[in-house]
């Protein structure tokens, strides 16, 4: 089978973000199918070109570990208004590409995946001309996370022409896919045919947790750590990531020695954390760049606890994938997470997930340290958000509408 993954943000392993498609694609490809991703070469999190152009090209063919990809030259942006040039010249150039490609091969799956809808939109209309299936997949909810975070009102205009874009992707899609356990109920009140949704939360690459390959800027980074308990975080450091709240617990831990917190990534936020760090004279906690995802098993190898932050939001009653989650569970680290949430879903199985909106128990449960069966935990990710796992799970529902 030919798939094409369509995804603005898509990354190898080799730059910094979430290697989402990347691990699918791996696995897809492991069980014969020949998958293509298409995808900006303009990193986000890293504000970067990633490949070198031929004069007057706007895409270039790259295999890496197996994975085809196929980069889209987009223009560099670090403002909004350049962000939106940014998505309007990958769109065009989406089109263009995708037309040349559809002389050359049909595509049987064509998997269209937001943050932003263009994408899918453009992949719809593309499986319609290939006679193909067409899997939406709908990374955020979007407009509605604009409007729990505040950020718009629920009678914008942009709202109302996104939740138009929504609906109709729902409608014309052969399947819906969500990464959140009980997205499936958001969707069916916002029009989505019953039995057309597929959960496929984010997950983890086992191949590269297994291979765990020491590396210097690792070793450099954990130097001075040596003999701590780390308690890391790792990703990105924006409003929606509620940082504060960790580097308070940091701030409240300042005279247990054997602890310390690391903070690998970047964000909009992360001037105004070392500011705070800076200011409380907090000498127990570390801020470094974000480093490229191959690297990351190795690095929780030496950490005792995940830490994650959720800000108080009705759009978490959906659920929520972030990718730091699987990576912590992979690595086998019990998860400290800040937030105000009763239900964490499947995860609550884990028995790894220590959830409270109090600094003060958190600062007690990492104090008392709970005995943690780090291959339990392992075992637990391993069933559940391995990619082995999720990509049998995408692929029965394919043969299933194929049939």
């Amino acid at each position: 089978m030919i798939i094409w993954l369509l995804n603005h943000y898509a990354i190898s392993p080799k730059s910094t973000g979430g290697t989402r498609h990347f691990d699918l694609a791996q696995k897809l490809a492991e069980k014969g199918h020949t998958v293509r991703i298409f995808a900006s070469s303009f990193n986000h999190f890293e504000r970067r070109e990633t490949v070198t152009y031929d004069n007057g090209g706007i895409y270039s063919e790259e295999i890496f570990e197996n994975v085809n990809f196929v980069w889209i030259k987009t223009p560099p942006y670090n403002n909004l208004a350049q962000r939106i040039t940014n998505i309007l010249s990958f769109s065009i150039r989406l089109n263009r590409v995708l037309n040349a490609y559809l002389k050359k091969e049909t595509p049987e799956l064509i998997l269209g995946s937001s943050v932003h809808p263009l994408t899918p939109l453009i992949g719809i209309k593309k499986s319609k001309k290939a006679k193909s299936l067409f899997y939406f997949e709908e990374r955020d909810l979007w407009p509605q996370t604009f409007i729990d975070f505040g950020i718009i009102s629920e009678k914008n205009i942009i709202a109302k022409l996104l939740f138009k874009m929504e609906k109709y992707l729902y409608r014309e899609s052969d399947r819906v896919i969500f990464l959140f356990e009980k997205a499936n109920n958001y969707a069916l009140s916002k029009g989505l045919e019953s039995g057309k949704s597929i959960y496929l939360p984010n997950g983890y690459s086992a191949e590269r947790v297994k291979l765990n390959s020491p590396t210097n800027e690792v070793d450099r980074i954990l130097a001075p750590l040596k003999g701590l308990k780390i308690c890391i975080y790792i990703g990105s450091m924006g409003e929606a990531n509620h940082m504060f709240p960790l580097i308070e617990l940091a701030e409240a831990m300042q005279s247990e020695e054997k602890y310390h917190f690391l903070f690998i990534g970047s964000g909009p936020l992360k001037t105004a954390l070392l500011q705070y760090k800076k200011e409380k004279d907090l000498s127990n906690v570390t801020f470094h760049a974000p480093i490229p995802k191959r690297y990351i098993p190795y690095l929780l190898n030496f950490a005792s606890f995940g830490l994650i932050s959720m800000k108080d939001s009705p759009l978490y009653k959906w659920g929520f994938s972030m990718n730091k989650i699987y990576d912590y569970l992979s690595a086998g680290l019990p998860i400290i997470m800040f937030s105000n949430l009763k239900d964490i879903g499947n995860l609550e199985n884990s028995k790894a997930v220590y959830n409270s909106n109090s600094i003060e128990e958190l600062k007690t449960i990492l104090i008392e340290s709970p005995v943690i069966n780090r291959t339990e935990i392992m075992n637990f990710a391993d069933q559940n958000y391995s990619w082995e796992v999720l990509s049998t799970r995408l692929l029965d529902e394919v043969e299933k509408d194929i049939k």
